[in-house]
């Protein structure tokens, strides 16, 4: 066996692969402070009830060939050697963290262990057509459309790249108050009300 060195440390988001990284290979490697550089990897399956390895993966129907225990990948190969061309698939549906094992060997043959860690984010879903490109928001979207707070621009979009205008901007901050809806006004002293209201929260 070797000895135990850092783990590598990948995000991604429920079914969606994650291709890893040489350099990040050699960095763990160069912490060994063994004076020894990378040379390659080999790793150690994760059950196929977590997702699978690939080399050279495009999509579920274009890859070279499924990541072998008992090939190498390298930090200076190329093609299906290259450890830059490992992704790992997760399995749909799964999310939390997977630990892949791996076993680096250095430039002097010693060799070392470590774990990939991947954590996987669970899938969201958004009321609105138009958050794909925007998934970190889509939790906090969703809390505030449910709460009545944001209803989106129409047509089921909510327009995340539209800069906010301040009018939308205090009827989100006047949503969630619990303020009631001043009457209509009859007569200009009945505006004081709504000018004297949002001084102590610094919004007029």
């Amino acid at each position: 066996m070797g000895d135990s060195s850092g783990d590598i440390k990948y995000t991604t988001a429920a079914g969606k692969p994650v291709t890893f990284d040489g350099d990040d290979f050699i960095a763990v490697g160069s912490s060994r402070g063994a004076g020894a550089a990378l040379d390659s990897v080999q790793f150690v399956l994760p059950p196929p009830s977590v997702g699978a390895l690939y080399e050279v993966f495009v999509d579920h129907n274009s890859y070279a060939a499924a990541v072998s225990e008992d090939k190498s990948y390298y930090t200076a190969g190329s093609g299906s050697s290259s450890i830059n061309t490992v992704t790992f698939l997760p399995k749909a549906g799964i999310s939390g963290v997977v630990a892949i094992p791996y076993r680096g060997t250095d430039s002097k043959g010693d060799t070392f262990d470590g774990y990939v860690q991947i954590s996987i984010n669970p899938a969201v879903t958004s009321t609105f057509i138009d958050m794909g490109s925007h998934i970190w928001a889509i939790p906090s979207v969703e809390y505030l459309h449910s709460t009545g707070v944001v209803n989106g621009i129409g047509s089921n979009s909510y327009g995340p790249g539209y800069a906010i205008i301040r009018g939308d901007f205090m009827l989100m901050l006047y949503k969630p108050s619990g303020l009631s809806p001043l009457p209509a006004p009859t007569t200009l002293p009945t505006y004081r009300p709504a000018a004297i209201t949002p001084r102590p929260w610094p919004i007029s």
